[in-house]
């Protein structure tokens, strides 16, 4: 009876933890704040774009997975566009993320306390929450890494040739969903060889090497386009030897939403040394290990920034290196031990719960205004009024603008390059006013400082930008 009532504890517990994760995302989705920066730059290719174009060059400085695109475009076609549709399908990811994270832990770990403790970790992480209802790719980057993972530890090269060929090709369309899968598929290839099963291995491995051909020459050619803007761009977010542990703090902070990073920094640590010492390598820690270390190696190339959402997908993989840790406490059953494991817990989970307390009582922003200064403007602009658009803010009006179809004249700093529009940062370049004309500028996006501007209206938005009303007669 006590067993029976245990098994299912385990099972409501994780299907509370699970639920909890989804209700809490369907909040944050529905509260639909406005697009930002990088969201509506992308958002703008969705909608400008057609199928075969989103696997070519983007507009505005953009690099996405051609079939993340297409599952997005897939769904505004069907039910329509606008942002709610256009993120649903990261948010989709965002909640398959946590059921693939407990199939990983079910497959890894034999003590259910360990299961448990990671499945509530993952589920309730600041992180893993925002970015499934953030139109980017980073949380598809988390669920095809978790995804590789679980495949790899259960395939058994005793299957069949048909079996293993068919696994192969459902895993050769990953990199077209997610770019860093590509170095993960390599990994997991690479652990997993053995001239014992060369042949299965072979049979296993040989559409994805197909895949990553095609994959690496239509991405050299899309990352050309970008690369020097992306270089420089992200300069200050590669890696040197005297910003490595300052950088790593930073991220651990990003990913643990903790400010004392030296936690999860010695249970990294000590699950790296336990395990070693302890000769548990198998697969998910080879993986773990090799996957955070591939990231760290690419942007000491300058081929990768190692930069708070870029290396998002790392988060499962520190929990896997720090979860042995916790099983083995756990298997020694001391009441003490058990006493500071819940401690640690609560420790962890404390941003969490602060962060999941907050928007369960107020609605959520993308820290911008451009939605509604949009909406504001295009109730109330004259035909013969004038838009400028502040250089920064010039994704956030081009994809608004695909809504709201505003035929004013606009001034935007963008450039043309092989048929793709660009946006130029220029900071504080001077206003194109003219008198006799009225105009609107448009700056949801931290405007720069225009003090000798006259305006008869002014909207502020809390989080920097405005929306200004400008008679060019009084300038």
């Amino acid at each position: 009876m006590f067993e029976k009532a245990k098994k299912y504890s385990y099972h409501f517990a994780v299907i509370l933890f699970i639920l909890t994760g989804f209700l809490v995302r369907v909040k944050m989705l529905f509260d639909n704040p406005s697009f930002w920066f990088d969201e509506s730059a992308l958002g703008f290719n969705i909608l400008e774009l057609n199928f075969g174009e989103l696997f070519g060059i983007l507009h505005l400085q953009q690099i996405a997975p051609p079939l993340f695109l297409v599952c997005a475009k897939l769904l505004t076609v069907i039910l329509g566009a606008n942002d709610i549709t256009i993120r649903l399908f990261p948010f989709i990811i965002g909640n398959l993320c946590m059921i693939i994270f407990w199939l990983c832990l079910n497959s890894i770990y034999k003590n259910k306390y360990t299961v448990l403790t990671g499945l509530l970790i993952f589920c309730l992480n600041i992180q893993m929450i925002k970015y499934s209802i953030e139109f980017k790719p980073y949380i598809v980057e988390v669920f095809v890494t978790c995804l590789i993972l679980y495949i790899f530890t259960k395939i058994n090269f005793n299957w069949s040739y048909k079996k293993l060929l068919l696994i192969g090709f459902s895993l050769s369309v990953l990199p077209w969903f997610a770019f860093i899968s590509a170095v993960a598929l390599s990994i997991a290839f690479a652990i997993t060889f053995s001239t014992k099963i060369y042949k299965k291995w072979l049979t296993l491995a040989i559409p994805v090497i197909i895949s990553l051909v095609i994959f690496v020459i239509y991405y050299l050619k899309v990352n050309s386009f970008y690369s020097k803007f992306m270089t420089d761009f992200f300069n200050d977010s590669f890696l040197t030897i005297d910003v490595l542990f300052s950088k790593l703090i930073l991220i651990l902070n990003f990913l643990f939403g903790i400010k004392l990073s030296i936690l999860p920094i010695l249970l990294i640590a000590c699950g790296i040394i336990y395990c070693l010492i302890a000769k548990r390598t198998d697969f998910a820690f080879k993986y773990s290990v090799l996957n955070i270390l591939a990231c760290i190696v690419l942007s000491f190339l300058h081929k990768y920034p190692f930069f708070n959402r870029f290396v998002l997908y790392t988060f499962p993989l520190f929990l896997f290196i720090m979860l042995p840790v916790f099983e083995r406490l756990y298997n020694l059953k001391n009441k003490f031990i058990s006493l500071l494991l819940v401690l640690l817990l609560l420790f962890l989970m404390y941003p969490s719960a602060r962060y999941i307390k907050k928007i369960s009582t107020e609605k959520i922003n993308k820290r911008n205004c451009s939605r509604v200064f949009m909406e504001y403007m295009a109730n109330n602009i004259k035909p013969d009024d004038e838009i400028i658009v502040d250089t920064l803010s010039t994704p956030d009006f081009m994809y608004y603008n695909k809504y709201f179809k505003l035929n004013n004249v606009i001034n935007m700093n963008i450039i043309q390059k092989d048929n793709k529009i660009l946006y130029k940062y220029n900071k504080n370049t001077p206003l194109p006013i003219r008198k006799g004309k009225n105009y609107w500028f448009y700056s949801p996006w931290r405007s720069g400082k225009y003090y000798y501007i006259q305006y008869e209206y002014q909207a502020i938005c809390q989080f920097g930008g405005r929306l200004l009303y400008i008679n060019g007669d009084k300038q």
